[in-house]
């Protein structure tokens, strides 16, 4: 197999190899490895980051706060996302197994209608 893969996750190289043996090319692997490399280390994605944002007059002061709200009123705290099983959804249903905590998804139609919700305060988080 020409080429080489660099992640800072092992299972990130192996999903990636593993598509490069099926068939794949070089940016299908690329992809492949950033968004196991998201799941497995969400504070260290292989391509950009995720960020949380709510809005500029939240009672939240910090992710810690967030966090301790949600947690008690699991399901209460409703969080926009570009639409169902896109990245930003994954990443949220991450969050809610590490952090021991339940939102409630409002999945839109693209990133622009849940940054919109958000602004318009119609929803918690994005």
């Amino acid at each position: 197999m020409p080429g080489m893969i660099v992640a800072p996750e092992p299972l990130a190289v192996e999903a990636a190899a593993q598509v490069l043996m099926d068939g794949g090319n070089a940016v299908d692997a690329a992809v492949t490895a950033a968004f196991v490399e998201g799941v497995v280390n969400p504070m260290n994605c292989g391509i950009g980051g995720y960020a949380l944002a709510v809005h500029a007059d939240s009672p939240y002061e910090d992710f810690e706060a967030f966090i301790a709200a949600a947690r008690a009123e699991p399901g209460a705290l409703t969080v926009a996302d570009a639409g169902l099983m896109t990245a930003p959804h994954v990443m949220l249903g991450l969050l809610e197994r590490v952090a021991d905590v339940r939102f409630t998804s409002v999945h839109f139609d693209g990133g622009a209608p849940a940054m919109a919700a958000k602004c318009q305060k119609q929803v918690k988080l994005m």
